[in-house]
């Protein structure tokens, strides 16, 4: 159980600093990540830590495919999480 914990620790960690690390590179526009690589690692467990990137620095809040997917997706991980710990 507590490799679960901290794999969603870390990927969401991982996420959350890629997201900060693609809104300076957008402010500078250098090359950026992928948004099918940052959904993609919300996807594998990261949500949380893109979600709270959008808040954070307000990155990718008026894409569709953001501000929609993330949001539930972290409400599904979340869930199953506390499922899975309740079990």
């Amino acid at each position: 159980m507590r490799g679960i914990i901290a794999y969603i620790i870390c990927i969401s960690f991982i996420v959350l600093l890629l997201m900060i690390w693609d809104k300076i590179q957008a402010k500078q526009k250098k090359p950026r990540i992928p948004e099918a690589t940052l959904l993609l690692l919300s996807a594998a467990g990261g949500a949380a830590g893109c979600f709270i990137g959008m808040l954070l620095v307000r990155h990718k809040i008026r894409k569709p495919r953001f501000f929609i997917t993330v949001p539930i997706m972290t409400i599904l991980q979340l869930g199953l999480l506390i499922l899975y710990i309740k079990k």
